[in-house]
């Protein structure tokens, strides 16, 4: 069976392909998304929000980003090879080079260890599907920044595998797990935890599908749930705020 992994160099897609090697995953190949807009992107940026600004943003988003693991050595394209046989560096996971490359490669699964939407011209090349490990619990929790979300509404965080289609976070689910809040814990503590069951839950459901047991494929219901935008910084102080009162309850 072949096994293939799309990441944008972040710590949630390290995490799981530690997990996948942990567990004898075998990956055909690893697809890292290095867009050549990036730049182009960048000049906007700081355009609109001028100097100042963005370094704001960015200081923000490396917050964010690089919070959650010690190790970032998963930044650099010389971590990858350790985890599958073959390394392909593409400027989008929906373009012409990515869909030319997988059709050579004919996979089974393709895992999601970081990346943009998916398009069809994608989801329809891989066997079996395409896999996301999702930091919430679906249908109710789906979009970004899901944890601080479902923290800030009194409501369990957690992890949940699902197959992917057209619409966001919309697929059928195959498995789902609630994260332990502990005393001490912060939002980072808690996406940490959630990268951690991730990477169990995916490797779990991929084994599954490698040894030919039968994968539970369930379908959200239509219409439940809510697409959640990133959080605003002063909501997220809140939510620190609540998440620290919770664990004294």
């Amino acid at each position: 069976m072949k096994i293939v992994f799309f990441t944008n160099k972040c710590s949630h897609g390290a995490a799981l392909l530690e997990q996948l090697k942990n567990k004898d995953v075998p990956l055909e190949a690893i697809f890292i998304e290095e867009s050549r807009r990036s730049r182009k992107k960048l000049r906007k940026i700081i355009k609109r929000e001028g100097l100042f600004g963005s370094l704001r943003l960015a200081t923000r988003k490396l917050k964010k980003v690089f919070g959650h693991r010690d190790d970032k050595s998963w930044l650099k394209n010389e971590f990858y090879p350790a985890f599958a046989k073959k390394v392909n560096v593409v400027d989008n996971f929906n373009g012409e080079q990515c869909e030319r490359l997988l059709l050579e490669i004919e996979p089974d699964i393709i895992i999601l260890g970081g990346s943009r939407i998916i398009r069809d011209n994608i989801i329809r090349i891989p066997k079996a599907g395409i896999l996301n490990a999702h930091p919430g619990l679906l249908p109710e929790y789906r979009g970004i920044d899901v944890i601080p979300w479902a923290v800030y509404n009194g409501d369990n965080a957690g992890v949940t595998i699902h197959f992917v289609d057209a619409g966001i976070d919309t697929g059928n689910t195959v498995a789902q797990k609630v994260i332990e809040i502990e005393t001490g814990d912060t939002i980072d503590s808690l996406r940490k935890k959630a990268e951690t069951i991730a990477g169990e839950l995916m490797s779990e459901v991929v084994l599954k599908i490698i040894s030919g047991e039968d994968v539970s494929r369930l379908p959200q219901p239509s219409g439940r749930g809510k697409l959640y935008r990133k959080m605003p910084e002063k909501l997220l102080r809140e939510t620190e705020k609540k998440l620290r009162e919770r664990q004294h309850e």
